[in-house]
């Protein structure tokens, strides 16, 4: 993970503390949801990610978070940004756990817990 990608990752998660872990007590996150349970899509311009909340329980409540690797982006006719992104998440976020996956292949157990005892912060987007 690079250091501006790591920077970005803790402005998004409001984390407090630095470094990598190494082990700890969190279930691997689950598969990546359905897009029906999307909350909201976000595009962080600083870290280049697309963001996407899900609400597990279908409640509103955002219990689950992906960042992909935006690899393209322009502005169409409209006005509005498109973006090319990788298929699958370069982070998920789960049980207030930030999981990275760097091969990006999707939920496989390659996954590595980068931090514990996170929250998304939503609000950095308002």
């Amino acid at each position: 993970m690079t250091p501006k990608l790591a920077r970005c990752l803790a402005l998004m998660f409001g984390l407090a503390m630095a470094g990598t872990v190494h082990g700890g007590s969190h279930t691997p996150p689950p598969p990546e949801p359905p897009q029906d349970q999307v909350i909201e899509e976000l595009y962080d311009n600083e870290a280049g990610l697309v963001i996407f909340t899900y609400s597990l329980n279908r409640d509103g409540v955002v219990d689950y978070v992906t960042g992909r690797k935006v690899l393209t982006w322009k502005v169409n006719d409209y006005g509005h940004g498109v973006y090319e992104m990788e298929r699958f998440p370069v982070f998920y976020w789960y049980d207030r756990a930030l999981w990275r996956d760097m091969e990006t292949d999707g939920i496989n157990g390659n996954e590595t817990l980068y931090m514990e005892n996170v929250t998304f912060d939503r609000l950095r987007y308002k």
